[in-house]
Parts: C-alpha cells; sequence; structure tokens
C-alpha cells in the first residue's frame, strides 16, 4: 500500500509523462473550448484529496461552492473501474454497458466556460483531448493510440490508489470537503460505506493492443522511473 506522499508524488509524475506525451500532438483544444466538460466526469479519492487540499491551503475552497446545488441533478455514477473492466475484458467476460449522456449538463464547477481548477484538473480532464474543434456540436476525434495512452495511464493511477476508490467528481470532492475524511484516508482507514462509490484495484494486466505496446513502451519507461 502506497502511504500519501507516495501516492501524490507518483499521481504528479503520471501527470508530467501524459502532458509531455500530449505536448506532441496536433490538438485542436483551446482555452473557452469546453464542450467536453460535463457533470459526468469520474474521479478517484487520490484526485478528489488533492484537489480539495491545494483548494484548502490556497485559500480558494469557495470554488466548489456551486457543486451544493448540483448534488441532486442526473449524473453518471460509475459500476466499474478501468482496472475492473479489463480484468473483466482479460477473461472474456460480458462487459455491460454504463450509459453517459452528455445531455446531463456541463460541469458545476465552469465559470464562463473556464475550469477554475484547471491546472488540479483531474485525469479525466486532462486526457480528453481531441484533433478537432467539438464546440460546433462535434465529438472530440482522438487516434487508437491516445485512447490506448489513455487507458494506461487511468490505470497506473487507479493502481496508486488501489486502497481508494472512485466515484463521480461531484460526489468525490464533497466527500473529500470534510476534514475529518481526508484525515481518514490520510491515515488508510476511510470507510465509504453508504456514498455513491467503487472500490479501486490494482493492476494485473494492462490494456494495450499489441500494435500499439512498441509506441507506448517509452511511456511505460518513464512511468517506472518515477516509481
Amino acid at each position: 500500500m502506497f502511504d500519501i506522499k507516495e501516492k501524490t508524488d507518483a499521481y504528479i509524475h503520471i501527470c508530467e509523462v501524459y502532458d509531455e506525451h500530449v505536448g506532441s500532438l496536433d490538438l485542436a483544444c483551446r482555452a473557452g473550448c469546453a464542450a467536453c466538460c460535463t457533470i459526468n466526469v469520474t474521479i478517484t479519492a487520490l484526485e478528489g484529496y488533492l484537489i480539495v487540499e491545494t483548494l484548502e491551503r490556497s485559500g480558494r475552497i469557495d470554488v466548489l461552492e456551486p457543486l451544493n446545488h448540483y448534488i441532486s441533478r442526473q449524473r453518471f455514477i460509475p459500476q466499474f473501474t478501468f482496472n475492473r473492466l479489463t480484468e473483466m475484458m482479460v477473461r472474456e467476460e460480458d462487459v455491460p454497458e454504463e450509459v453517459i449522456d452528455p445531455a446531463w449538463g456541463a460541469c458545476p464547477l465552469l465559470n464562463d466556460n473556464q475550469c477554475p481548477i484547471y491546472a488540479l484538473r483531474p485525469f479525466a480532464c486532462r486526457c480528453l483531448v481531441s484533433q478537432r474543434e467539438c464546440r460546433y456540436g462535434e465529438y472530440a476525434l482522438m487516434s487508437p493510440l491516445t485512447v490506448a495512452v489513455n487507458h494506461v495511464m487511468l490505470q497506473y493511477i487507479e493502481h496508486v490508489d488501489s486502497s481508494g476508490f472512485t466515484g463521480n467528481m461531484t460526489d468525490v470532492l464533497l466527500f473529500m470537503k470534510s476534514p475529518e475524511n481526508r484525515k481518514r484516508y490520510r491515515k488508510g482507514y476511510l470507510s465509504v460505506h453508504g456514498q455513491p462509490f467503487i472500490p479501486n484495484f490494482p493492476v494485473r494486466h494492462l490494456l494495450i493492443e499489441p500494435e500499439y505496446k512498441e509506441a507506448i513502451a517509452p511511456l511505460l519507461a518513464a512511468l517506472s522511473r518515477g516509481g
């Protein structure tokens, strides 16, 4: 089990490796384009902890206030984590389809199409990149390789937080606003009974299709250097 410093250091390193990779891509994403910013974002407990802790220390915790008005809104509640889904695929089990509807609404944190926690944004936001503008009704366009890289990175993040949980960003951030919950998370004895969260799992199999193994190998090596 990772302690809190090991978790945060590993997560920051994963984001750095990913950002360097994405910096080499020709993307259409620009400030003010928030078409992909919906209420359906899912994050790990670690990401929620880091976001709330950083906002608390900087005196900006009020940024999360809008979340209180969205707690009754329909949003995506995950039933499976990335590592659990990967295990199911490896075992050739039927993978139930989970419905995610962008029409459920925009991210509660958006302010004039700007993200107030952009530097702290969770990985699910960080990895939603597009080769074409999607603000005019188009869907994000990602290469199959980018999709494969995203999945691997999400698997690694879940592995780092394998003693934690995953949930909708609104629920996780509101839960982590409690100083007592953050304290229990740091100590490793946080109970989430009755909460809309699912447990994380360590990596047992990486979901990498054979044709992408060579391209992804340098990223895996970079991740290992940070671990």
